[in-house]
């Protein structure tokens, strides 16, 4: 009776199973016959709630024997790389029934990543740079960080590690790199702990130690993390977005043309443009985005209807553009608008240091030098450039 007990005792602990993980090539028997002994011998609230199927591995692209060859044991990949190095490499290069290829070149480079991650951690903890109020930079930081958040969760929700991890890591060290090169440092230490609480399902034992020397306890006792709204912002996005489009269109003409800027104008967009965008976007939110009905508001403004023709043109290009927007997105662009002069201003001095070049910024408005009429494709999010250099000049429009 006392054993016929104990075996009941280990059944409730165990079952329901919650998931049983296995190859794909044991889908047609073992796994089979596991769901029919389950509902031929169980009652149904002790069948398994779920099979988690993985795909075959290889080694450097050749398929994995026992017998015949070639062969990498979990023993042996551990004490040459690490735990965390394998495991981090394992749920980065295939999910569910997709096939693995552990290469060597390939495990090299993530080990490198989960370097500059533990050297990243390290030193947050020695500076714990906290003086003073954040700024857009940092709020831009901890806005996407919540992306992030949100995303890994959904993804180890669906069992999709490998996203899961993108996520998790890779993606908030490509985050990382624009913040630093921003200048940024105040959002790091709000961040780090809920950084280690969702890396601790990938590499466990580098969290731990780290977790260690800024709190009590083990990290893998602690709730896995959530998004939290409040940190989302939007228009510190949007304003970094911005920066950052502006500064790829610069690199983008100094790489075609091979000009060694002396000084770069930026114009901003002249206010009619502004008016014509605006009632654009206020008009899709009314469902109302056509060109009979957007020409017959914006033409109600004096300074659109003295540009001719060229209202016209413009508007027809701002209508197909605002068509293909979410109604979020116009939602935002209408209710805050950047104001794109500050933000230059604001961010002049990045601008020269990145490109090494003296920055300018006029008003399309009120210009006091456009030689060659630059500043007439100056457009809202798209200020027109002009890259003065050895006497060439050169422009995105």
């Amino acid at each position: 009776m006392k054993m016929l007990e104990e075996i009941r005792a280990d059944h409730k602990y165990w079952y329901p199973v919650d998931i049983r993980s296995s190859g794909k090539d044991l889908i047609p028997n073992h796994l089979l016959f596991f769901l029919f002994h389950h509902t031929a011998i169980f009652p149904e609230e002790d069948w398994p709630r779920g099979i988690a199927i993985n795909g075959f591995v290889s080694l450097e692209g050749k398929k994995m024997s026992k017998s015949k060859g070639p062969l990498l044991t979990m023993k042996r990949a551990i004490k040459e790389y690490g735990a965390d190095v394998t495991r981090l490499y394992i749920l980065s290069t295939a999910e569910y029934t997709q096939d693995a290829d552990w290469r060597s070149g390939e495990i090299e480079a993530v080990k490198k990543h989960l370097e500059r991650f533990y050297r990243i951690a390290n030193n947050i903890i020695s500076t714990q740079e906290t003086i003073g109020e954040i700024e857009n930079i940092d709020r831009w930081l901890l806005s996407r960080f919540q992306h992030r958040v949100r995303e890994a969760n959904d993804a180890l929700e669906k069992l999709q590690t490998r996203r899961a991890l993108q996520n998790a890591l890779y993606m908030i060290l490509n985050d990382l790199r624009w913040y630093e090169r921003r200048g940024g440092k105040k959002a790091l230490p709000k961040l780090l702990h809920t950084w280690i609480q969702l890396l601790t399902p990938f590499i466990p034992h580098i969290c731990e130690e780290i977790h260690s020397k800024i709190a009590e306890g083990f990290i893998t006792e602690t709730p896995y993390p959530t998004p939290n709204p409040s940190q989302i912002d939007q228009d510190a996005e949007k304003r970094e977005e911005y920066i950052q489009k502006i500064l790829e269109d610069i690199e983008e003409i100094l790489n075609v043309t091979k000009i060694t800027p002396q000084k770069i104008i930026l114009y901003t967009t002249p206010r009619w443009k502004k008016s014509v965008y605006q009632t654009a976007l206020r008009l899709k939110l009314q469902e109302k985005l056509d060109m009979k009905t957007v020409m017959n508001e914006i033409m109600k403004d004096t300074e659109v209807k003295k540009r001719g023709k060229e209202a016209p043109k413009y508007t027809q290009k701002i209508i197909a553009e605002i068509k293909n927007m979410t109604n979020e997105t116009a939602d935002l662009q209408a209710s805050n608008p950047i104001t794109e002069e500050e933000i230059l201003k604001g961010t002049r001095k990045f601008f020269e240091k990145e490109l090494n070049s003296k920055i300018e910024i006029q008003d399309a408005d009120k210009t006091t030098h456009d030689p060659q009429h630059k500043s007439k494709h100056a457009e809202p999010m798209r200020p027109a450039i002009y890259v003065v250099g050895r006497g060439e000049t050169a422009e995105k429009e």
